[in-house]
């Protein structure tokens, strides 16, 4: 069965178009594209003019790859920025007009249980729950689960480009910008320590765009390398992440460009992504800190797998 997955981000769009065979995805054309939907306009609740042009743009582009491909099924999420949007619904709306793509916007509940779908066919989960966490543009997703499902799962408002339009940090981030942010997350996170609390997760799973572009940062230091693009998962040892997250906290915009494996499409959120993923490490006491190459586009396309074969 062959997919198409559009994962339309607040930072990024994604599309993924994939042949399924059991819980291996073989890749048959992938896009990227840094479309920075929600910027200037994610705390305030609209998509800008050049933001709407940027997404038009990529949908187009996607459109003629969707055809040049001719997948089975055509699965467009989109999330924080556009659920958020008031003008969200108009953005669909015209999409499907213009590209023939339709759009489904999904609550953050139900993006947090698409990006399990997509972990748990990444690597395998363990008896004593893991702490999973995907910071987005506009939300995180977090998910309690071990090896028997979900355990608990929800979104908060609080995702990187939200932040960073917030608190429009230094470059370099002064310490007193850095506590901010915390202290921000602190108290937009209560009810996730208060189930981490129960539960106790000592492993952090992560996925998307900041742990990908620690994970291979991380390669670069362990092997001189990055990530194979094969790879479902990575295991990122802590005094490596440690190493890493000082080095984005000192350095500036055009510094963090060189710093091998960096993804420049998450130049300016790394940072605030950076600060969440160590405040969740050192508030839960993380002893492993794995990377998953599985997110929601995956998750969507196992999960449309399943769905198809419950209804033969």
């Amino acid at each position: 069965m062959r997919i198409a997955s559009i994962d339309l981000g607040t930072n990024t769009f994604n599309l993924l178009i994939a042949d399924i065979s059991g819980n291996t995805i073989n890749l048959v054309h992938r896009d990227k594209r840094g479309v920075k939907l929600g910027r200037n306009g994610i705390n305030r609740h609209t998509i800008c003019p050049d933001a709407w042009q940027r997404g038009m743009d990529a949908l187009k582009d996607y459109s003629k790859d969707i055809e040049k491909y001719n997948p089975d099924k055509v699965i467009a999420t989109a999330t924080s920025a556009m659920r958020n949007a008031d003008n969200g619904v108009e953005f669909v709306n015209t999409a499907l007009e213009t590209t023939g793509i339709s759009i489904q916007i999904i609550d953050g509940k139900e993006e947090a249980r698409l990006i399990f779908e997509g972990v748990k066919n990444a690597l395998p989960l363990y008896e004593e729950p893991s702490l999973i966490m995907d910071i987005g543009g506009g939300s995180i997703e977090f998910i309690i689960a071990d090896n028997a499902g979900i355990i608990w799962h929800n979104s908060f408002e609080a995702g990187a480009s939200r932040l960073l339009e917030q608190f429009s940090p230094s470059e370099p981030i002064l310490e007193n910008e850095i506590k901010a942010i915390e202290n921000h997350a602190e108290n937009q996170l209560h009810e996730l320590f208060t189930k981490t609390e129960k539960y106790k997760p000592q492993i952090l799973i992560g996925s998307s765009g900041s742990f990908d572009a620690i994970a291979n940062m991380a390669s670069f230091i362990i092997n001189n390398y990055g990530i194979d693009i094969s790879s479902k998962y990575f295991e990122i040892p802590c005094d490596i992440y440690n190493k890493i997250h000082l080095l984005i906290l000192k350095s500036d915009l055009e510094q963090r460009k060189k710093i091998p494996g960096m993804d420049l499409i998450r130049v300016e959120l790394i940072v605030i992504g950076s600060i969440l993923i160590n405040f969740v490490i050192n508030k839960l006491s993380v002893k492993k800190l794995i990377q998953s190459s599985y997110a929601i586009k995956e998750g969507v396309i196992f999960d449309a797998v399943q769905k198809n074969l419950k209804q033969i």
